[in-house]
């Protein structure tokens, strides 16, 4: 049978690591609520412990793998379209500029910016126009290789 001091000592070990638990919450939601302020949206975050859950590594590692993972060009793509589409369905209209638009998709081939992309089935890759028109993979152009093949 435990003492008085030993369950009072279990209990207070308890409440500490309840405290710590949701002042940490609190620190989470104050910095959530900072940066809703500042017109950021925060209501879809990943943690790093949604890739260690999956796969054998580090936070570091985890933290790598979801910044590539958020920053990749296909994520940054769809994320733009989709804005568009869901912006464009709630009627809102888009505003005019005097600015040239800029590019805002990267060619998967060669890395420029271009405004229009096709998907490469054979490279599994979308590019600019202009690298699907010249079979150009990572900024090699396999044009003369694909033809001499195609004689074969």
């Amino acid at each position: 049978m435990k003492t008085t001091t030993e369950v009072v000592l279990e209990q207070q070990a308890i409440n500490r690591k309840l405290w710590a638990k949701e002042n940490r919450l609190s620190k989470i939601a104050k910095a959530k609520a900072l940066l809703e302020k500042e017109g950021y949206c925060t209501s879809n975050l990943w943690h790093v412990d949604d890739v260690m859950e999956a796969y054998n590594v580090n936070k570091e590692e985890a933290l790598d793998v979801l910044e590539d993972a958020m920053t990749c060009d296909w994520i940054m793509r769809e994320m733009h379209e989709c804005i568009d589409n869901i912006a464009e369905a709630e009627g809102y209209k888009a505003k005019e500029s005097d600015v040239e638009p800029t590019n805002k998709y990267i060619c998967g081939s060669c890395g420029d910016s271009c405004n229009e992309y096709t998907h490469n089935s054979v490279t599994d890759v979308d590019e600019c126009n202009d690298c699907k028109a010249k079979n150009v993979i990572a900024g090699v152009d396999f044009s003369d290789s694909i033809n001499k093949l195609n004689q074969l």
